[in-house]
């Protein structure tokens, strides 16, 4: 279609721009990244212009992650046995608190030539 004699480039988009939006599309594929940011700008720019702008950030539910999964996760780590990983749920709650926990650690030099 963008390979017709006499069809502007933009009018094409326009129009297509125009039908996502009514059918509320939430994707639309671009050729590079500069088609997407002049995409992106040119609706923003239509839209602004017809409607009052009104932010509504994606609600996404997140999964509860199982304790297995929690643990399996932690075993992963460098010499974390299924043991270690269990005392340090119990301890830090959550696998992120584990991590924040490790790089908070500071080790002084005399524990490390021992």
């Amino acid at each position: 279609m963008f390979e017709r004699k006499g069809v502007y480039e933009a009018s094409i988009y326009g129009a297509i721009l125009y039908a996502i939006y009514k059918m509320k599309i939430a994707l639309f594929p671009t050729r590079d990244a500069r088609e997407t940011a002049e995409t992106i700008w040119s609706f923003a720019k239509f839209v602004q212009n017809t409607e009052p702008f009104e932010y509504e950030p994606i609600k996404v539910e997140q999964e509860k992650i199982s304790v297995d999964s929690q643990l399996f996760f932690l075993e992963g780590l460098f010499q974390v046995s299924k043991k270690k990983a269990k005392i340090m749920l119990d301890h830090f709650n959550t696998p992120y608190n584990v991590l924040q926990g490790i790089l908070e650690t500071e080790i002084d030099e005399i524990s490390l030539q021992s």
